[in-house]
C-alpha cells in the first residue's frame, strides 16, 4: 500500500512539474521574444477587445545612435544594438517640438514642454498580429506623420492595435524634425535633409529585419500623413537612395504640390538661424560646433522666430542638396518637377491618395 502511495505521489509530483513548465511557458510567451541581429527583444502581448487573436506590440527600438552631442545635425548612424536584452514595452521620447500655434500661445514658455521629447528620439514602434510570428509574409505598413515641417505629435502616438488586427504589421517612424532635422549649412558639415535621411534608415532596418516579425519585405507600403509626412514619402519616391525600400505608397493629407510644402533651393533660412545663434563663422566646421554646443531651449527659439516670421511656402524643410557629391544626395531636383517628367525611380509604384472632410480645420481655433 505504501508503495502505491508512493508512486502515486511521484506521479502527481510529476504532473505538477509538467504543469508548472507549462504555465512557465504560457507566460514566457506572453514576452513576445524575437532574436535579431543587434540583440534580444522582447515586447507585449495585448489582447485588444475588438480582436480575436492577441497583438504583440515593440515599442522604442533604436534604429539608430541618438544624434546628439557631436552627432547632431549630422546624418543619423545606424544603431549598434544592445548588448542585453531589450524589453521593447514604451514609448521613447519623441524628437524635439514646437506646439502648433492652433492649440496653444507659441509666445508663452509652455510651448518646448507639455510632451515628454528628447534629441535621443530615433525610435521604432512595431505592432504585429500573433500568426504573423506562425506563419509569416504578412504586409507591414509604415507611417510617417508630421505636420508643417515643423511639429509631430503622433510621432509615437499613433496606435497599430487596430489595423493589427486586420492583419497587417504597422511601423511608425521618430525621425528629427522642425531645425532639428532641416537645418542645411549647405555643405558636408551639416548637409540638411536630415528628417528624410532619418525615415530612410528607418526603412533600412525594416527592410533588413521586418521578416523576423513575420513581414514581407516585397508587401511593404509607405503611409505619409499630413503636410510633412505626405510630401516627404513623395519625397522618398523621387530618390534614388529610397529605391527598392517599399512597394507601394499612400499620400493622406498633404502633398509635394502644395505651397507650404515647396522644396528650398538655398539656405538663406538656415543662415538667418545660424545668425541669431551667433555662430556665424567663416568655416563650416566651426559653425557646426557652435550649433552642437548651444542648447534645445535657444536652437528651437531661433527656429521659432525664423517660422512665425515667414510664410508657408519657404518654411525651413527639405533642400534640393546638389552641393552634396552625387551618391550623398537624397534630393537631386525638385520633387515636382520629376513627378511631371515621370523621370523617377519608382514611377511604376501603386499610389493611393487620400483627404478627409474638414481638411486642416484644426487650424482654425476659435
Amino acid at each position: 500500500m505504501a508503495t502505491r502511495t508512493k508512486v502515486f505521489s511521484l506521479k502527481v509530483l510529476t504532473l505538477c512539474i509538467i504543469m508548472l513548465l507549462c504555465k512557465l511557458t504560457d507566460s514566457q510567451n506572453q514576452d513576445a521574444t524575437i532574436v535579431l541581429s543587434q540583440g534580444t527583444l522582447i515586447g507585449l502581448k495585448v489582447f485588444p477587445e475588438t480582436s480575436r487573436i492577441p497583438i504583440y506590440t515593440y515599442l522604442g527600438i533604436p534604429y539608430a545612435k541618438p544624434p546628439v552631442n557631436e552627432l547632431r545635425f549630422t546624418p543619423p548612424v545606424p544603431s549598434p544594438g544592445w548588448n542585453r536584452t531589450l524589453y521593447a514595452r514604451d514609448f521613447k521620447p519623441i524628437c524635439p517640438q514646437i506646439e502648433n500655434s492652433s492649440y496653444e500661445d507659441l509666445g508663452s514658455e509652455n510651448q518646448f514642454r507639455s510632451r515628454e521629447t528628447s534629441e535621443d528620439c530615433l525610435y521604432l514602434n512595431i505592432w504585429i498580429p500573433e500568426t504573423a510570428l506562425r506563419y509569416g509574409g504578412f504586409p507591414v505598413l509604415v507611417m510617417i506623420t508630421g505636420e508643417e515641417m515643423g511639429f509631430d505629435w503622433n510621432a509615437n502616438r499613433a496606435s497599430g492595435l487596430d489595423l493589427a488586427a486586420d492583419g497587417i504589421i504597422v511601423v511608425t517612424v521618430q525621425y528629427r524634425s522642425n531645425v532639428f532635422g532641416w537645418l542645411s549649412l549647405g555643405q558636408k558639415y551639416a548637409p540638411g535633409n536630415l528628417g528624410l535621411l532619418d525615415q530612410q534608415l528607418a526603412l533600412v532596418w525594416i527592410k533588413d529585419n521586418i521578416q523576423k516579425f513575420g513581414g514581407d519585405t516585397n508587401r511593404l507600403t509607405l503611409l505619409g500623413h499630413g503636410t510633412t509626412g505626405g510630401p516627404n514619402v513623395m519625397t522618398h519616391m523621387v530618390s534614388p537612395r529610397a529605391r527598392g525600400l517599399f512597394a507601394r505608397a499612400i499620400i493622406m493629407s498633404g502633398t509635394i504640390f502644395s505651397p507650404y510644402s515647396e522644396v528650398n533651393a538655398d539656405i538663406r533660412l538656415s543662415q538667418e538661424i545660424v545668425k541669431i545663434l551667433a555662430c556665424n563663422y567663416d568655416v563650416g566646421k566651426s559653425v557646426l560646433t557652435c550649433l552642437q554646443q548651444k542648447s534645445i531651449h535657444d536652437v528651437l527659439r531661433a527656429y521659432e522666430y525664423v517660422y512665425r516670421n515667414g510664410n508657408y511656402t519657404i518654411n525651413l524643410g527639405p533642400i534640393i542638396d546638389n552641393y552634396l557629391s552625387p551618391e550623398a544626395r537624397y534630393i537631386i531636383d525638385d520633387p515636382r518637377k520629376l513627378f511631371h517628367s515621370k523621370a523617377f525611380f519608382m514611377r511604376d509604384m501603386p499610389i493611393l491618395f487620400g483627404i478627409t472632410s474638414n481638411e486642416g480645420g484644426f487650424l482654425y481655433n476659435t
